[in-house]
């Protein structure tokens, strides 16, 4: 599982790529260095994040028609009510 990012990674600039630069190995060359970390999003973590939010759209209006209907017919009870 990914780590979430600390408040210090997320002040680091991207590069191009939507990839995090280390700070102050943004434009170095050693090998010891590692300039690159891993992206902010996955494709993964992206189609997750998709799915459980049309999930959750669904189920909003699921019950969205479920309080529409309950509202007619409480509407019509009362109409012949009076």
């Amino acid at each position: 599982m990914e780590e979430p990012l600390s408040v210090h990674q997320l002040d680091q600039p991207f590069n191009t790529l939507g990839v995090r630069l280390s700070a102050g190995n943004a434009n170095s060359n050693k090998n010891d260095d590692v300039p690159l970390t891993r992206p902010l999003y996955s494709m993964p973590g992206i189609l997750h994040f998709l799915q459980t939010e049309w999930a959750k759209f669904e189920m909003d209006r699921a019950q969205w028609e479920i309080d529409k209907a309950e509202l007619q017919v409480r509407r019509k009870n009362s109409a012949q009510l009076c």
